[in-house]
């Protein structure tokens, strides 16, 4: 048993934590006199307040909160297969990278760079050398969907390795695919994943207590990703990376320092009444010259 003194859970049948138990837990923190006593609360349940959010009248546990892809899937979950395999494990296990086929799987990386077309992705960097210097998250969508799978077998990796981290990979492609589902189709990628995390455990803690935490939370939460399939469609809409390219954008056309958000806010409310003008009249938008 991994976890003495834990409950085990059915992986096909796991307790939901119900709206009605969302708004207890919020009672009990509202109603709370002291920060010790939200403490505990907060410790409990992992909520520390009421969000903001509630505000909405569509406001609803847990569907409202969109779970993202961007950090998860990509910045979370492949980071995670990079360092077991090179760091986290020992030599003695079987999913392990020695220093000398990780920095072998990094040339292969940058060699495979020159069969990827320029417009699919930018420059993947050696994750040997360049794991701590802010891998970005496309570097690790490239080696998720196209690297990773054919340099594990020229590396000879154990096929028990390559067939989890394979099952990863479909799971992720299901999840990106902007297509519709239907419910046995969620059915049967909940079923993958089910299988996957046993698989994963089974390789990288086995019944050794001491390698638990290497089944992180972003792993059981690609349990929910059929979930937020069926409320949201592809989930791929989730992806805080829109969201973070637009704030780059907004930040670079902040111009004055004295009072940035003001200045931010102006930004903002230009922008959409363009946007709002040129909705009601498409004559004003000023086409390119043609090319000569």
């Amino acid at each position: 048993k991994v976890n003495p003194g834990r409950p085990d859970y059915d992986l096909d049948n796991l307790p939901e934590f119900t709206q009605q138990e969302y708004w207890d837990v919020i009672n009990q923190l509202e109603s709370a006199t002291t920060d010790k006593e939200r403490k505990l609360v907060t410790e409990k349940y992992g909520i520390v307040r009421l969000p903001l959010l509630a505000a909405f009248r569509t406001f609803a546990w847990p569907n409202f909160f969109f779970s993202d892809p961007f950090h998860l899937l990509y910045e979370n979950n492949m980071a995670n297969f990079w360092d077991l395999w090179t760091s986290i494990t020992g030599p003695d296990e079987i999913p392990h990278l020695s220093a000398a086929r990780s920095a072998l799987f990094g040339q292969h990386v940058t060699r495979a760079m020159a069969t990827i077309p320029s417009s699919f992705t930018g420059p993947v960097r050696d994750p040997h050398l360049k794991r701590n210097t802010q891998y970005k998250m496309f570097e690790w969508k490239a080696l998720c969907h196209w690297l990773t799978i054919p340099i594990l077998i020229e590396l000879e990796m154990p096929l028990a390795v390559i067939y989890n981290f394979a099952r990863f990979v479909r799971i992720v492609k299901f999840a990106m695919e902007i297509t519709g589902r239907t419910e046995d189709d969620l059915a049967m990628i909940r079923k993958e994943i089910v299988k996957f995390l046993h698989e994963f455990q089974e390789i990288y803690v086995g019944d050794d207590s001491t390698k638990a935490s290497r089944m992180r939370l972003s792993m059981f939460h690609l349990l929910y990703i059929p979930d937020h399939i069926r409320w949201n469609g592809s989930y791929r809409i989730g992806s805080q990376g829109t969201l973070e390219r637009h704030i780059g954008v907004l930040e670079r056309k902040v111009r004055s320092r004295k009072e940035p958000f003001v200045n931010l806010a102006n930004k903002i409310y230009e922008e959409q009444l363009v946007k709002n003008l040129l909705f009601y009249y498409p004559s004003l938008c000023m086409s390119p010259e043609p090319a000569k």
